[in-house]
């Protein structure tokens, strides 16, 4: 039988239960389809994108999405978030950040994905969406490439010579062995046997300011005004599902895999969080059932990104940004069920609380 691992989640209910919130609601996307968890890495469950707690990126932007923020003035922000933001520390020292970014003297310039390859490169799994319409997977195979995969802050694995698989929920660092000479590559070597961990800040000074945040994506509003146009998930956002391809292969896209890229008609359980004027944050939700396992009549059906915004906007949101949904969008809200999730299981008319990795909290 196939086996896959489980990445530590929990009930909604079991927050209530032990921290009492005044509101609890599911927050981040998480691996969930067969696509998400084709990577040796990879656990069902497990979160990706951006994620800071008390200052300290414990994971990164992956790819260019919303994200909501709060910095150490308490004010809240949203907007787009991306792996160009960052600055990398490696075991050794070496600094990382951007080719095109102002960064701090002794930063050694790094090119993502189509941008390369450079001396220093990274790869997402976005990797070949802008270059060739689809995602290639892997890395270039390079005898002289030193690879190192990062998923959150570890450096779960290095290999040499290129042609490394792109996890969903990670990145790999593909150094030129020439240009780091002998001595720096031996003494990289060594420092990743006694520290398999990488470091992170931001480039920008309006970002070093953040203390906490979290990424999913769309935004919806900004300034007050709805955003979402034709082809904004995939030309702003870089949400790139699996699909067939001409020779009738499947290919695995980029996470969310199963996410509809349309944003004014497909209907499912929605979760927006939006700023308003005096920086509040306001939560709306939409129920809504797994397709096809709704009882007319009876189920919601959701909403779509479109409806999202403009419900935010009508209790008085001037930024706004989605959150996870579908099956996995369910509050509780002073104590009680405040959302009935849409999670069916396949079994039309019975309701399940699905296990999410993060939520939420308004104490």
């Amino acid at each position: 039988q196939d086996v896959v691992p489980v990445a530590p989640c929990g009930f909604l209910s079991s927050a209530v239960r032990r921290c009492r919130p005044e509101l609890v609601f599911n927050s981040a996307f998480f691996l969930l389809e067969q696509d998400d968890v084709f990577h040796h890495h990879t656990a069902l469950g497990e979160a990706h994108s951006f994620w800071m707690e008390n200052g300290v990126i414990q994971r990164p932007p992956l790819f260019r999405r919303g994200a909501l923020w709060q910095d150490d003035d308490e004010k809240w922000h949203a907007g787009l978030l991306e792996p160009t933001d960052l600055r990398i520390r490696l075991p050794d020292g070496t600094r990382l950040a951007h080719q095109h970014a102002l960064g701090e003297a002794g930063d050694r310039p790094f090119a993502l994905n189509e941008e390369g390859p450079g001396d220093v490169t990274l790869y997402t799994r976005y990797y070949g969406v802008a270059g060739s319409g689809r995602v290639l997977g892997f890395t270039p195979p390079d005898a002289d490439r030193l690879e190192l995969t990062v998923i959150g802050r570890r450096i779960v694995g290095w290999k040499l010579g290129g042609g490394l698989a792109l996890p969903h929920h990670g990145y790999v660092i593909s150094l030129a062995m020439r240009s780091m000479g002998r001595s720096r590559f031996a003494a990289l070597l060594d420092r990743l046997r006694e520290l398999r961990q990488v470091d992170y800040t931001f480039v920008a000074r309006s970002l070093q300011r953040m203390r906490q945040g979290i990424q999913a994506g769309p935004l919806l509003l900004q300034d007050g005004h709805g955003i979402l146009v034709d082809h904004y998930m995939r030309d702003v956002e870089q949400f790139w599902p699996s699909r067939v391809l001409d020779d009738g292969s499947r290919q695995i896209g980029v996470v969310p895999t199963n996410y509809h890229a349309d944003v004014d008609r497909t209907r499912a359980g929605r979760v927006g969080v939006g700023i308003d004027a005096d920086g509040g944050l306001i939560v709306v939700m939409a129920a809504g059932v797994n397709e096809g396992m709704g009882i007319p009549g009876i189920d919601s059906q959701g909403a779509t990104l479109t409806d999202l915004a403009a419900v935010l906007t009508g209790q008085g949101a001037m930024q706004g940004v989605n959150f996870d949904g579908g099956g996995s969008t369910q509050a509780y809200f002073q104590g009680g069920r405040a959302v009935v999730p849409g999670d069916r299981r396949g079994i039309p008319g019975r309701v399940y609380e699905r296990l999410v990795p993060a939520v939420g909290i308004v104490l």
